[in-house]
């Protein structure tokens, strides 16, 4: 048996949430904070999925709708609604709801399957098969891409 033949057990985790009614998930290490949505500043001319900047304790943060990002519709506010701020990338992503964080082992972690959306598929590293629901795994960095800083 070669090293290939071998599942990955290793966990990983991921913190939870959802935009619509998508399962989705950002690895735990990618992340700096959760928090409730605060004060925006929008920003003429600039793209539709960017909904403006944000002043985190003197660091200036880009907002970006996710919803928008992935061709669905704009966030609406709710007391439910939150930021979610990356380390490293000075993006925060805007989504509905925050779940749990999910423990999900290697061998349950997948690519992308033919059928997801084309609009959603660019910003997405695979998916987890999880008891009762398949969450779709974020990746912040394809999303700091679409535009420049």
């Amino acid at each position: 048996m070669n090293s290939s033949d071998i599942k990955n057990t290793e966990s990983q985790q991921f913190v939870s949430f959802r935009v619509d009614n998508h399962l989705m998930g950002i690895d735990i290490l990618k992340i700096r904070e959760v928090i409730q949505l605060t004060e925006i500043t929008t920003v003429q001319n600039s793209p539709d999925f960017i909904w403006g900047l944000m002043n985190l304790r003197g660091q200036t943060i880009t907002v970006v709708d996710l919803g928008v990002v992935f061709g669905l519709s704009s966030r609406k506010i709710t007391p439910d609604s939150h930021n979610i701020i990356m380390k490293h990338l000075d993006l925060s992503i805007v989504v509905d709801t925050i779940g749990d964080i999910i423990n999900v082992p290697g061998y349950e972690i997948e690519p992308c399957p033919a059928n997801t959306g084309k609009k959603m598929r660019p910003y997405l590293q695979g998916v987890a098969k999880l008891d009762k629901d398949i969450m779709a795994i974020l990746s912040p960095e394809k999303i700091i891409k679409k535009y420049p800083c």
